[in-house]
Order: structure tokens, then sequence, then C-alpha cells
């Protein structure tokens, strides 16, 4: 379950504890209570919770890059070891006020069993908060936090290139149709581009995807070598004339140059292929 921050107990506000205390204050005397639990209520306001809840407004796919999440990471475990570690030590300075001031209740017939178990509560809740909130208990849950959004990542990473070795599959047959229109008419020309453009713009996309999450993203995808990335560049800088081209093939173009066009895009397809096996 994604971690978020605690609600603070009522019993350890010192407003709770001012109407409370009544005649007690004047039977008991000074007890520090209510200064330990401001003291509480103040460290608490100090942490800066947002760092903590990780999976608050987690990156999406598409704004997702290691080197920030491992930066928010790094930001909670600073919040941990220190201001929210001077809460905690702040609410174990009110169990211990709470601990000394119910032995001072019992200690002292005049003063009723509920009002020492009252402190008695405040010096508990006060320990159990603080416990559920050192470096230990966090641990954790943002560690688990932290760890399912790299597990999604990962998932949508290791997808790419499967979906590439789709588009592969596919792309022969659209070659072979592209061949075929090369010999067709002038009229054609226009479909013979939007064909082509269409099926280098669909290999671009997801290597396009797999290079993101390589090098920029900085998650490792299934099936891909660290050592491959230059060669997928590389072909992907070589599809993307095609792909982003607007007309590859001008009304005039003879058949010949048509058919050394696909040529070229053809040896392409097939290095990436190879690559992709």
């Amino acid at each position: 379950m994604p971690y978020a921050r605690p609600d603070y107990p009522q019993i350890l506000k010192k407003n709770d504890w001012d109407s409370k205390k009544g005649t007690i204050a004047k039977i008991a005397g000074k007890t520090g209570v209510g200064e330990a639990a401001a003291e509480c209520e103040r460290r608490f306001a100090a942490v800066q919770w947002q760092k903590l809840e990780l999976a608050k407004n987690a990156p999406g796919v598409n704004s997702f890059t290691k080197v920030d999440w491992d930066r928010r990471l790094n930001d909670a475990k600073s919040e941990i070891t220190g201001n929210l570690r001077q809460f905690v030590e702040a609410l174990y300075k009110l169990r211990d006020v709470a601990k000394a001031a119910e032995t001072k209740f019992k200690s002292n017939k005049l003063i009723p069993s509920s009002s020492t178990s009252h402190v008695a509560q405040i010096a508990k809740t006060a320990d159990q908060l603080g416990v559920s909130l050192n470096a230990n208990s966090l641990a954790t849950p943002i560690m688990a936090d932290y760890n399912d959004v790299l597990a999604r990542m990962k998932t949508v990473a290791d997808q790419i290139p499967q979906i590439l070795r789709g588009v592969l599959a596919r792309t022969p047959a659209a070659i072979s149709e592209l061949k075929r229109m090369a010999d067709g008419p002038e009229s054609g020309r226009k479909d013979l581009d939007n064909k082509m453009i269409t099926a280098a713009r669909n290999l671009t996309q997801n290597i396009t995807n797999i290079v993101l999450f390589m090098k920029q993203r900085g998650i490792p995808v299934q099936g891909v070598d660290m050592r491959e990335l230059p060669q997928l560049e590389q072909l992907s800088s070589t599809l993307v004339v095609w792909g982003n081209a607007n007309s590859i093939f001008p009304a005039n173009s003879k058949p010949e140059e048509i058919k050394a066009e696909i040529a070229k895009f053809e040896k392409a397809v097939n290095d990436l292929a190879a690559l992709m096996r």
C-alpha cells in the first residue's frame, strides 16, 4: 500500500491536553506535558511529508527518468534523517514526560485514576507513533513505492521489443507491395510515398522508445544489450529520413530510382531485423 503521512492523533495535541487537565494542574503542579505536546505539533508541521509520499504524484511513463526518481528517493531519505527524525525525537520526549506525569499522578490520591490513565495513553500513543516513523519502519513502505514505479516502467519498456518485432514481421509484405507499385503509373506516387513513410515511421517510433528508455530514462529493456544501442541509433537515423519525410518520390521519379530507394530501405529493415533476433 502506498505510503501516506499519518493523521496527527488528537490526544497528542496541546489544546486537547489543556481542555482535559482541568483541576489536575492545580493539584499536581507543572508536568511539562503541554509544552512537549506543542513541540511535537511544531515538529510535525515542519516535516515535508510530500517528500516521503513517493507514490503520490508518481511520474508517468513520458516524464520518468531514473535520475530524477533516484533524486526523489534521496530526498525522502534526507527528510527521514532530518525533519522527521526531529519529530520522532519530540514524540519520545513527550512519551517520557507523560510517563513521568503518570508516575506523579499515581502517587497523589487526590488525582483521579482516569487522569492517570489519560497521561498513560498519551505516552503510549506518542511512543507508537514514534516507532512507526523511525527510519527502519519507513524503509520498507518507501522502498516498496520506489520499486513499484521502477517495475511499472520496466513492464512498459519490456513490451517495446515485442511490438517492434511484430512491426518487422509485417514490413516484408509492405516492401513487396512497394516494389510492385514502383512499376505502376506515376499517379500512384502519392500512395507509394504514404506506404513507405508509414512503414518507416512504425519502425522508428519503437526504436526511439527503446533508446529513450535505456539512455534517457535509465531503464534496461529486455533482450536489448546496451552495446547494441549505437547500432539501433544509427538505424533509427537512417529510417527516420523516410519516416519524417513529407514526400519521398517526386512525380517524375523513374522506376529504377524508386526501386533503388526501396532497396536502401529494405537493407535498413533487414539490418534491424538481424539486430532484434
